[in-house]
């Protein structure tokens, strides 16, 4: 299915999600804020193996040139949470030559523990797409961070051939910035 062009579908949109995971008198992990707006929402979260499990769905196609979100999860001491997307996510050809964005903050204080698990990323041919991804750890926090990307659809004969795809990601320990990762992915490009 191809997706239609931005004329046809409306302006872009600019998502968000955020929340804040945070232990109880009980000592259970619950969401003590949440906040979200197309193209994300959030399932209703459930615990498993300890830990808070929190799907963010797309009920849109995915994301389209020029859309832009921003996410940002902060775990409390004591919180054991695991954000996850139960399904692909899927990065449209830009036809106004635009990124789509998502900017990532991820926040874990002394004592919380995070993990962020997201499905395979799909860059479709001609999409162009940029992340940024800002993770804060503090001292006792424990963190586990993973990233899918597909070389695009395969089976539609579309390896490697989306327009750009820029990665920018920092790590924070403390006040230390701790790693830094920047690249490109360009058809053409070394």
């Amino acid at each position: 299915m191809t997706a239609p062009p931005a004329s046809v579908r409306g302006r872009s949109l600019r998502g968000h999600l955020h929340a804040v995971a945070a232990v109880d008198e009980r000592g259970q992990t619950y969401l003590r804020e949440q906040s979200f707006r197309a193209p994300l929402h959030l399932s209703k979260p459930h615990r498993e193996a300890g830990a808070l499990v929190i799907n963010v769905v797309s009920p849109t196609a995915g994301l389209f040139d020029g859309d832009e979100v921003d996410l940002s999860l902060m775990v409390e001491p004591g919180a054991r949470a695991v954000l996850t997307t139960p399904s692909a996510s899927r990065i449209h050809q830009a036809r106004s030559g635009r990124d789509a964005v998502m900017r990532q903050e991820i926040t874990v204080q002394a004592g919380g523990f995070a993990e962020y698990y997201p499905e395979l990323i799909i860059p479709q041919r001609g999409a162009r797409y940029r992340q940024e991804t800002t993770l804060r750890v503090a001292r006792g926090g424990t963190l586990l961070f993973f990233e899918w990307l597909s070389p695009g659809r395969v089976a539609h004969g579309e390896s490697f051939a989306y327009a750009g795809l820029h990665w920018n990601t920092d790590l924070w320990l403390d006040h230390d910035l701790i790693a830094r990762e920047r690249y490109a992915l360009l058809p053409d490009g070394p």
